[in-house]
Parts: C-alpha cells; structure tokens; sequence
C-alpha cells in the first residue's frame, strides 16, 4: 500500500515535468531573428494541487487475565531450648581469717529521769453570801380601763383589784427588800505538787569484735586480735573461680532441656531443624489482570477474566504532504523591435511614419502557432497535450488518497 502511495507520488511529479517540458517553448538559437512590431505575450501558469497522503496505523493491544491457584502451607519445624546444658563444680579452698577489732558501745538499760520541779496549785477567789438577801416576789398589774401599770406582791390583786379593773399580765420581778451580806475567799482547784529529784541512767558497755567499723552507735578499735582460718565453698559453671589456693570438689554435668514444636515461620529464638510438613492448602488469587503469571508455580487463568488492554489507539501518519505550486506553462515574450520602413527611393518623399509600437496584447488573443514558431518554440499541438498530462497526474494523486485513506 505504501509503495502504491508513493508510486502515485512520482505519477503526479512527472505528470508536472512533462507538463513543463512539453509547454516550455525552446530557447531560441543565436541569431535567430523575430519579426518587428510583434506584441509581447504574457507567460502563462497553472496552479497544481497535491492532496497529502496519509497511512492508517492500526491500534495496538495485548490480552490479560486474572490468575488463581492452589499453594500447600508448610510448617517448619523448630527446637527451643528451655533449659541450656550446663556443668557445675564444687570448689573450697582454706581462708586465713582477717584481722579483726574490737567495738564497744553503751546500751542504756534504764533511761535517766529528769528532776521535776514543783507545781503551784491553782485556786480562784470567790464571794459566798454571809446573810442572804430579804426578797420579795412582784407581779405586774394592768388597769383595764386605763390601761396604766403598776408592780405589787403577787396577792395584791385578791385583796385590793378585784373589782377594781387590775389584772395581772403575768410579768413578774423580784424585789430586794434587804440585800444580802456576802464575804471574799480563795477556792484551790488544782493543789500544789510537789517536785521530784532526777534519776541517773543505768548502762552497761557491749563489746564486738569485726574486721570493720560496724558504725554507729559503735566506737573503736580498742583492741585487734588474728580471725581464725576457714574454709570457703562455691559452685561454679565449670571455670575456676577468681583467687588462689581453691580446689575442685565434685563435678555435675546437666544435659539440655528442648522441646520441639511446628510453625509457618520460625519463633525467635529458636531453631529450625529442617524438617516440613504440608500444613494445609489454601486458595490465592491476583487481584489485577497482567498478561504473563505471576511468580510461582501452579497459576493458571481465571474463566471470564480475560480482558484487552489497548496499549495505543489507532491513528492517521501523514505519508505525503500536500502541495500547492505555480508552475509555469508558458514563459512571457518580450515584445520585438519597433518595425521601421526603408528609405524611399525618392527623396522628395517624406520618409514613410514608423509604424505604431504595439499595446500589450493578452496572451489568450495570440496564437501560440503564430507566436512561437518564430521563437523557436514547440508545435502548438504540445501545450495541450501537457495540460492533459498534468491534469491525468492530479485525478491519479487525488485517486490514490481516496484509496489509501479508507480503514
């Protein structure tokens, strides 16, 4: 299809060649000679159009699918150790006993009693009644007429308000008719204590020997004395414990303590033996189509999820250009040289007027026949012939874009 394009292409070119070559007229030999007085004639075009070609790229697409398969879940197996082998040795050795020093310090058995002074009693002054006072109760009386107040003994009224418009109205006062006789005197309310003497405490002194200070409440060194040797037991691990003089006492040796166990991946701090076993088979499936199966084996396509994934769109290429050129038919002709009659042969004569320059004349109103003959040009069955050739170039070119354009 593409040579055709381009095959069309040089069709239209020489189309337009030979269009030229066979309108060009031919350049006129030296020396030839052109008539006087012929009209210059216009060079003649034509307008050729070339429609561009273009080439349909198909679309590009791939096919993809979604994948599921079965996959066996193994489980390893593992060791963990829960107690580590171990072994363990006695070891003694004789120890010089250190110097040690004496201590003392005072216990108190029975704390010192301060002395206690003397308390002073505590008393107040109070009056007490001698003779007691002579009293009288009063009542108080309202007239009920008047409404005037008065105070008298509480049988005033039996005797002398009865009838009289008092009554009582229950207030009531106390009257001294002699007061009492009263004295001063001291009340004690706290006696007096008497002091007590200080009591000294009772003590006695400990003694302690120590290769050091044991602190307060202690005092010393007062004295040192040689400790006495002994000797000093420790197990170890196996190594030899730090220091001289120890030796080995009996020796224990404990195996590990394992156990072992199975997982889909290994706990820490254990290790695996090496060992599997299937566990159980489970179901996976992708969730995105692709065009080739995951990693792994066992995967096969999915029924009904086969997808087409286009990776480019289909497109028009333009193959050719299209052009629009002026090309030249015919060239234009200058006009000849002013024709100019002989000189008469007699010379009375006025010599004959030269004859009018000519107008331009439009190239459609010359003849081509009568014209280029005498420019050395081509027949003029050639120009037409040209035409036809150029115009049979721009159907074959607008032709084969029809042609090629379709899908």
């Amino acid at each position: 299809m593409l040579r055709t394009r381009f095959m069309t292409a040089g069709l239209a070119a020489a189309a337009v060649a030979s269009t030229i070559t066979l309108a060009s007229p031919a350049t006129a030999a030296p020396g030839d000679a052109r008539d006087c007085g012929l009209p210059a004639v216009p060079a003649v075009t034509r307008t050729v159009v070339v429609d561009p070609v273009f080439d349909t790229v198909p679309a590009v697409a791939h096919t993809e699918w979604l994948w599921a398969r079965d996959r066996n879940v193994d489980e390893l197996e593992f060791v963990r150790v829960l107690k580590e082998a171990r072994t363990e040795i006695d070891w003694g050795r004789e120890v010089t006993g250190p110097i040690e020093y004496l201590f003392t310090k005072i216990v108190v058995d029975v704390p010192a009693v301060p002395a206690v002074p003397p308390t002073p009693a505590v008393r107040h002054e109070e009056t007490y009644e001698i003779t007691p006072a002579v009293t009288q109760l009063l009542a108080e009386y309202r007239h009920q007429v008047t409404d005037d107040l008065r105070w008298e003994s509480d049988d005033w009224g039996a005797q002398n308000g009865n009838g009289k418009g008092w009554v009582k109205t229950g207030n009531t006062k106390l009257e001294i008719i002699k007061p009492a006789v009263t004295g001063t005197r001291w009340v004690i309310d706290v006696p007096e204590i008497p002091g007590k003497p200080a009591v000294k405490a009772v003590t006695h002194e400990e003694s302690l020997w120590a290769v050091e200070n044991p602190g307060s409440p202690w005092s010393g060194p007062h004295d040192q004395r040689a400790g006495a040797s002994s000797t000093e037991y420790t197990t170890t691990d196996g190594s030899q414990p730090a220091g001289n003089g120890w030796f080995a006492g009996k020796t224990r040796h404990y195996d590990a303590v394992t156990e072992t166990g199975w997982a889909e991946t290994i706990p820490a701090g254990t290790t695996p033996t090496g060992a599997t076993r299937v566990a159980r088979t489970e179901s996976e499936e992708t969730t995105a189509t692709s065009a080739l199966a995951p990693d792994g084996d066992g995967w096969t396509k999915v029924d009904g999820s086969e997808v087409t994934i286009t990776d480019t769109e289909a497109q028009q290429v333009l193959v050719i250009p299209g052009s629009v050129t002026q090309v030249v038919v015919t060239p234009e002709v200058p006009a000849s040289e002013p024709c100019v009659a002989p000189p008469s042969e007699d010379d009375g004569q006025e010599p004959a007027a030269e004859a009018p320059q000519a107008g331009p004349v439009v190239a459609a109103e010359v003849s081509p026949a009568s014209v280029l003959p005498n420019t050395g040009g081509v027949a003029g069955w050639m120009i037409p012939a040209g035409l036809l050739t150029a115009l049979a170039g721009a159907a074959v070119v607008r032709t084969s874009r029809r042609g090629t354009a379709r899908p």
